[in-house]
């Protein structure tokens, strides 16, 4: 079901017309929301967010998205994940959330997090997870969703099959947060070239193979590569060249990546405006 946020009369109709039937909208199980900024307060969104959860009380699945993404969708999103974080076994808000005291159901297994900096006492538990996407303030986002309780050794996702981190250019250091995450089981990485990222490369426990290792570049195109050979020596060379989005040598990221014996084969997908370099520049 998708609802754009200006739509906030059209929930008004539905909810009488449900008090001619049934007070609820019981079978629905997944919920769609494509946000639209519009001129509206904070008690008017929050109302159109708490008809959706009233009229909608049995969603297990969620997605969230924003054309354009403003504080009031903010709002929205942040109501949405909170009332049914602790039901949900699929949560995909890629607008930015800040949910307070939340517990998500020990049953989620998507988890899309693009978390602000206020969001506080958030867990999930790490076991369940087999699909997790990090955006936005990663680091902020890690901490209080597996450590918030207090200190942890080690936080393993033992279930977790694919990871996407895609980070802004970030100097912070993050070497100790990763050396506390393992991922056993993880067969699919997407990054984007960031420091941080490099930093959960070079120092989170990662298995020696993936099936599917993707590098997401902005200006350039993405590197796609499958059953692929991620032992610390590989892990270093790699984070080498993704230590910085505005400074990659994307070329010479490829002639390592696909120079080496690293994979069983590989994809390079260019951009509309990529430049091409000189060929001296491709041996």
């Amino acid at each position: 079901m998708g609802c754009p946020l200006s739509l906030s009369a059209f929930l008004g109709k539905v909810t009488g017309l449900l008090q001619i039937v049934s007070p609820t909208w019981s079978q629905i199980a997944e919920l769609h929301v494509e946000l639209q900024s519009a001129p509206s307060s904070n008690d008017e969104v929050a109302h159109c967010a708490r008809t959706l959860t009233t009229v909608l009380p049995n969603i297990s699945k969620l997605y969230v998205n924003a054309e354009t993404e403003d504080s009031l969708c903010q709002v929205v999103a942040t109501y949405l994940v909170s009332a049914y974080a602790g039901q949900l076994v699929q949560s995909e808000c890629f607008v930015t959330i800040e949910p307070q005291d939340v517990h998500f159901s020990a049953q989620l297994r998507n988890l899309v997090a693009r978390c602000g900096s206020k969001m506080q006492s958030t867990m999930v538990d790490p076991a369940s997870l087999t699909h997790l996407y990090i955006a936005g303030n990663v680091q902020h986002s890690i901490q209080q969703l597996f450590f918030d309780s207090g200190p942890a050794s080690c936080v393993e996702l033992a279930n977790l099959e694919q990871l996407c981190v895609l980070s802004p250019s970030d100097s912070s250091d993050c070497s100790s947060l990763f050396k506390q995450l393992a991922f056993p089981n993880l067969s699919v990485l997407r990054i984007n070239p960031s420091q941080l990222v490099c930093q959960l490369i070079e120092h989170a426990r990662l298995p020696d193979q993936l099936t599917k290792l993707e590098i997401l570049t902005m200006h350039t195109g993405t590197i796609t590569m499958y059953n692929v050979q991620l032992a610390s020596e590989q892990r270093a060379q790699l984070a080498r060249f993704i230590d910085d989005e505005d400074r990659v040598d994307f070329w010479a990221m490829t002639n390592y990546l696909f120079g080496a014996p690293l994979s069983s084969h590989s994809v390079l997908t260019l951009g509309r405006l990529t430049r091409m370099p000189a060929i001296e520049h491709l041996r």
